[in-house]
């Protein structure tokens, strides 16, 4: 009778699976690494080299996690700061690394 009564005030979880994922998604957030002014520096020279065409592997940040993006740059859009790889829109201040493909 005691068990019942206690029961009632267990945890109720409404999503099943939600807590693991939310536990899966806090190992692998990595937080944003700040480059120093030399390698902001030379990322900007990278940047003023690449044209449209060119072959790029980017290493840059997003989703609280670094990616890579491989392909060939479509756009650079000096104003609003980013840069098209195909379709995928990354800003230059998320961009980690830039090298030829």
């Amino acid at each position: 009778m005691k068990a019942d009564r206690a029961r009632q005030f267990l945890p109720f979880t409404a999503l099943r699976g939600f807590d693991e994922m939310l536990r899966e998604i806090e190992k692998q957030s990595v937080p944003k690494k700040e480059l120093t002014e030399e390698e902001l520096r030379l990322l900007n020279e990278k940047i003023k080299l690449i044209g449209k065409g060119s072959n790029v592997c980017i290493v840059h940040y997003e989703k609280s996690a670094y990616t890579e993006t491989k392909g060939t740059v479509s756009f650079i859009d000096p104003v609003f700061r980013r840069i098209f790889v195909g379709e995928k829109s990354i800003f230059f201040d998320n961009i980690q690394s830039i090298s030829d493909q």
